[in-house]
């Protein structure tokens, strides 16, 4: 299964490979807009991920990965016997390129790695928006951001979260430049698809900041009364999608209605199997793991942004995974002092933080295993990413203003 024929195919087959690179070069030609530091920025992270890619294509031929089985289930039929609403919905995309578009391995491969550029794309020009003046920090910050090994690793290959990622990203792309609402709907469709609980969590979030933003802002509209049928329309989303999310959640709990959760049955059954869940074994081949039945919650909170650290890294993956998350922890210190100085949140800037607060909650407490971590994490570190750097931005540009002052009055 892992010969040279599997992974290219037939000679039509890698000249459909080929072609796909060749069109993703187009892509990139076409968005930098005769733009020459732009083409060679878009070109190195094209070439980044795309180095990810190829080892990921390693990676899941020499060790378990889900990329093998995906590809498996879409050309041999039912080969995962996990057949939720994310699994069908990849199995089926797998299947339509490679029955309508005759893509081999390679090929599946090059489609994802696209949707991953395309999300690191988003992100960059994300954070353009939000930074306002030119600085060596944010700058630095930035491009250590977009060549993250793990983003670049975990949205190259085929499977959920390169899907996740690319959506989530462009819908918070079109939500900074101010696009078209119907876009930013069509990708939220597609974050439910794939990550309904996550998809739920920002919903949520979404309503939450209405409550938050200065009505003064939007004189169109009654905000009183939007409020209200905001409300209505929040919790019944949530009741429509609760037996989904904690279903995915891997706690193992199956309720049949809304009512259950009131039941103190049910309190019972989700305390045992809460903390069944935070006292998993290292089920990851060695990715490492914490029993977060025996730590507080603030530590839970911690052990999934931080850890492991440089001192817990075992091997390669983990040794990557510490340096990043040292960046990271670092990043929120400086973002949180920045912050400090000012205590201003504009009114783009607060889902961002309300949607990692809300998420980060309960990811933190039913994540025990590194390797999930790992490669989850990072749809509720991207909105946090762009907070901290509007924060450090008006940081920075508040002393830029002082020593502009300074200077005047000399």
């Amino acid at each position: 299964m892992t010969n040279y024929t599997f992974i290219f195919g037939t000679l039509s087959q890698i000249f459909i490979s080929s072609t796909l690179v060749i069109l993703s070069i187009l892509f990139i030609l076409m968005i930098s807009q005769n733009n020459k530091k732009r083409l060679i920025r878009y070109l190195i992270i094209f070439l980044w991920h795309s180095i990810f890619c190829i080892c990921y294509i390693y990676f899941s031929l020499t060790s378990v990965a889900d990329a093998l089985s995906y590809f498996e289930d879409a050309l041999y039929k039912n080969v995962l016997n996990d057949r939720t609403i994310p699994v069908i919905f990849i199995s089926n995309l797998n299947s339509f390129l490679i029955k309508f578009f005759n893509f081999s391995y390679l090929s599946v491969f090059l489609f994802y790695n696209f949707l991953g550029f395309l999300a690191l794309y988003f992100i960059d020009n994300s954070i353009n928006k939000i930074i306002i003046i030119k600085n060596n920090i944010l700058t630095l910050i930035k491009n250590i951001i977009i060549f993250l090994p793990s983003i670049s690793f975990w949205s190259a290959s085929i499977g959920k979260d390169t899907i996740a990622l690319f959506s989530l990203s462009m819908i918070f792309w079109l939500y900074i430049h101010k696009k078209n609402f119907f876009f930013i709907i069509i990708s939220f469709l597609i974050f439910y698809i794939i990550r309904p609980q996550h998809a739920t969590v920002l919903f949520v979030a979404f309503i939450l900041t209405l409550f938050f933003i200065n009505n003064k802002n939007y004189k169109l509209i009654n905000f009183n009364y939007f409020k209200i049928l905001l409300f209505f329309l929040l919790s019944f989303f949530s009741i429509l999608s609760f037996n989904t999310i904690v279903s995915m959640s891997g706690i193992g709990i199956q309720i049949s209605n809304v009512y259950d959760l009131l039941s103190l049955d049910f309190l019972n059954e989700f305390s045992t199997k809460l903390q069944t869940r935070q006292s998993l074994l290292d089920y990851s081949f060695g990715s490492g793991y914490i029993d977060l039945s025996i730590i507080f919650f603030p530590s839970e909170m911690f052990t999934y942004l931080f850890r492991p650290t440089i001192f817990e890294a075992t091997n390669l993956m983990k040794f990557i995974s510490s340096i990043e998350n040292l960046f990271i922890l670092i990043f929120f210190t400086y973002g949180l002092y920045c912050f400090s100085n000012h205590k201003i949140i504009y009114d783009r800037d607060k889902i961002f933080i309300i949607f990692f607060i809300v998420a980060l909650i309960p990811l933190s407490a039913l994540t025990p295993n590194f390797g999930i971590s790992a490669r989850q994490k990072w749809i509720i570190l991207i909105p946090i990413f762009y907070f901290f750097i509007s924060a450090i931005t008006l940081h920075l540009n508040h002393k830029l203003e002082i020593i502009k002052k300074d200077l005047k009055s000399r």
